[in-house]
């Protein structure tokens, strides 16, 4: 597992008159609550290119060629950021 500790800053947006445009959920990445957007999540640029999110259910979250998540993540779940060379 990769140690890391995650700070993760969202913009969130505002729209026309201050109503909030973009949602976010919380989910537990290596056992810290961390805010992520509920739509699509660009892991790649957050986390860097040599990481990859698992599900605490061993299954791995698949993202695109772009690093674009290509699942929504589940609020209140748990996920763990592992190295991609680790998995050989």
């Amino acid at each position: 597992m990769v140690d890391v500790l995650i700070f993760v800053f969202l913009n969130i947006g505002v729209g026309f008159g201050g109503t909030n445009i973009s949602a976010v959920i919380t989910v537990f990445i290596n056992g810290v609550a961390t805010e992520v957007p509920s739509g699509p999540f660009d892991i790649k640029t957050v986390f860097g290119e040599d990481v990859m999110l698992v599900h605490s259910s061993g299954v791995s979250v698949p993202t695109n060629e772009f690093g674009l998540l290509m699942q929504s993540l589940s609020h209140g779940e748990s996920y763990f950021l592992v190295s991609k060379q680790a998995q050989v």
